[in-house]
C-alpha cells in the first residue's frame, strides 16, 4: 500500500511540475496495483493486467470512470496507449482548461482528460481501498 501511495504522490509532483505524461503513467501503474489487491490471487500473478486495472476502475473509481471503461476502452485506449506506445490515443483530449468538462466528449469526439481531476480521484480512490483493507483485518 505505501508503494502505491508513494506513487500517487510522485504524479503529484510530476503533474505541478508540467510532466503531465508521466503522471498519467505513473498513476496507471497505481490503478492496476490497486485492482491487484483487490483480488485473492498472489501479487505476481500472470495475465492478470486487464482483470485487475478493470476491477479497480469498477470498484475505486466507478462512475463516470466504470462507465467508460465498458468493454475495457480506458484499458485498451488509455493504458494500454500509455505504457505500451508511450503516447496518447487520439481517442483522448488531455485539457486543464476549467471550461471543459472531465470524461465528456469533445466536438472532435475525443473524451476530455483533466489530469488534476483525475489525480484527485486517484486519491479518493486510493483512500477508499484503504478502508476497504483495514476492514478486511
Amino acid at each position: 500500500m505505501e508503494t502505491i501511495n508513494q506513487t500517487i504522490q510522485e504524479a503529484q509532483k510530476q503533474l505541478e511540475s508540467g510532466n503531465t505524461f508521466m503522471a498519467m503513467v505513473l498513476l496507471a501503474l497505481c490503478l492496476e496495483w490497486m485492482g491487484a489487491l483487490l483480488d485473492d490471487k498472489p501479487l505476481k500473478s500472470t495475465k492478470q493486467s486487464k482483470r485487475r486495472f478493470n476491477k479497480a476502475v469498477a470498484c475505486l473509481l466507478g462512475g463516470k470512470y466504470a462507465a467508460l471503461n465498458r468493454d475495457s476502452f480506458l484499458y485498451e485506449y488509455w493504458r494500454n496507449q500509455l505504457i505500451h506506445s508511450g503516447k496518447l490515443s487520439k481517442r483522448f483530449f488531455i485539457s486543464d482548461d476549467p471550461i471543459n468538462h472531465h470524461l465528456c466528449l469533445n466536438e472532435n469526439k475525443q473524451w476530455i482528460f483533466i489530469p488534476s481531476v483525475f489525480l484527485r480521484d486517484m486519491q479518493a480512490a486510493f483512500a477508499k481501498l484503504e478502508k476497504i483493507k483495514k476492514a478486511e483485518k
